[in-house]
């Protein structure tokens, strides 16, 4: 009997060894888990429009033109700012109308850019609590970037001092922090 039990034991332990490592060779054991309905899935778009009419790259604009940026997708918690007046909290994102060099994203070291007209998108709690006070300039740049990653602003169309580049509206992590997802134009 106890020959019995010894044998099923072993049995047991070699058994369970062997689905283990079935198990991990297969690759189950190692997946990463599947996100939840829970979990929000951040994918940044921006869309461009003029007194309600969406706008793209073939739609004239002037000097003077106020296009509103409804943007979408933007994780709240993506950057962490780098510098004050948001050095290590949630710094969100810059939104510019200017002038860009053709290789003017951060995140690939670059940043030849004149900005004519920028607003700030960030978290409430962000705007709420600054390391140090906010400048006139920056208050009249703050905007709500809402938990689901949203945001809706205007920029006024101008020209801007000479920059080998194109004019258009651009986002790109703001405070310091490069991240080359929130890295989009629309020219």
């Amino acid at each position: 009997m106890n020959a019995q039990k010894g044998v099923r034991k072993r049995f047991s332990s070699l058994l369970a060894t062997g689905t283990t490592a079935l198990l991990v060779l297969s690759g189950i054991a190692l997946a990463p888990a599947a996100a939840t309905a829970d979990e929000a899935v951040f994918v940044p778009e921006i869309e461009l429009s003029i007194d309600g009419s969406p706008i793209d790259a073939a739609t004239p604009v002037f000097a003077g033109d106020v296009i509103t940026v409804t943007g979408s997708g933007f994780d709240p918690s993506a950057n962490i700012g780098t510098r004050p007046p948001l050095a290590g909290k949630e710094s969100g994102i810059y939104v510019v109308f200017g002038n860009f060099a053709s290789d003017w994203q951060p995140s690939g070291g670059n940043g030849a850019r004149s900005i004519v007209d920028q607003k700030w998108p960030m978290p409430q709690s962000s705007i709420d609590s600054p390391s140090q006070p906010w400048s006139p300039k920056n208050l009249e740049q703050l905007v709500v970037l809402e938990d689901d990653g949203s945001f809706e602003t205007t920029l006024t169309v101008g020209t801007a001092e000479a920059t080998p580049g194109a004019y258009g509206v651009y986002t790109f992590a703001a405070g310091g922090p490069k991240n080359a997802a929130h890295e989009l134009e629309q020219l």
